[in-house]
């Protein structure tokens, strides 16, 4: 969370732009750092949540924490949401707007889920008993919009609390949002980093 991206630390873009979205009534972070707490409660409107020890470690899954942070909510407020927008913090270039974007979409599509994705726009192959098959159809050919491949890039998952609280992460009838390459970064590596803090100081996003 602290490691420093251009200056400043990688949670604070996730904070940052979360606080500008305009479709989203509660912003909770869950953890069990607690600076991580203490930093993120000097943001406007964050609630700070300690996460419970069960859920400590990289066997934790997505879905049961979203799903503690739902119980608390009801049991402090009384409060439970539509949906739950999560929004990882190693995605730092995602902004208010795809968060906005993603919400809109599962309103006016009417889907349990609106996950982030990127295009896929190299030829794609599968391994078969005779060599390498193509994914897409047209290779060689112009590219139809139908046959376009998508690869989730992590930086949203919007699923409605309904599907969470039955213990999954999506649910049957999944929307996208697609988001660019330079905007899908994820900052999982030393390179991945420096390719993030490369496109924040010197990409030209006009």
């Amino acid at each position: 969370p602290f490691v420093e991206l251009a200056g400043k630390p990688l949670i604070s873009y996730a904070l940052n732009e979360v606080n500008k979205a305009t479709t989203l009534d509660r912003v909770v972070i869950s953890s069990e750092d607690e600076r991580v707490l203490e930093y993120a409660s000097g943001f406007p409107n964050v609630i700070a949540l300690k996460r419970s020890e069960k859920l400590v470690g990289a066997t934790a899954r997505t879905e049961h924490i979203a799903q503690e942070v739902l119980r608390e909510l009801e049991a402090t407020s009384g409060y439970t949401p539509d949906a739950v927008c999560i929004l990882f913090i190693n995605t730092p270039l995602r902004r208010a707007e795809h968060i906005d974007r993603a919400v809109h979409t599962m309103a006016i599509f009417n889907v349990d889920s609106v996950i982030s994705v990127k295009e896929e726009l190299a030829h794609v192959y599968r391994h078969r008993r005779f060599g390498l098959t193509p994914v897409n159809k047209s290779v060689g050919e112009l590219r139809l919009e139908r046959e376009a491949l998508y690869e989730a890039n992590g930086a949203i998952y919007l699923t409605r609390s309904e599907v969470i609280q039955a213990g999954r992460l999506l649910g049957p009838k999944v929307g996208h949002i697609v988001m660019l390459p330079e905007e899908s970064v994820k900052t999982n590596t030393k390179f991945d980093l420096w390719l993030a803090e490369k496109v924040v100081k010197e990409w030209n996003r006009n």
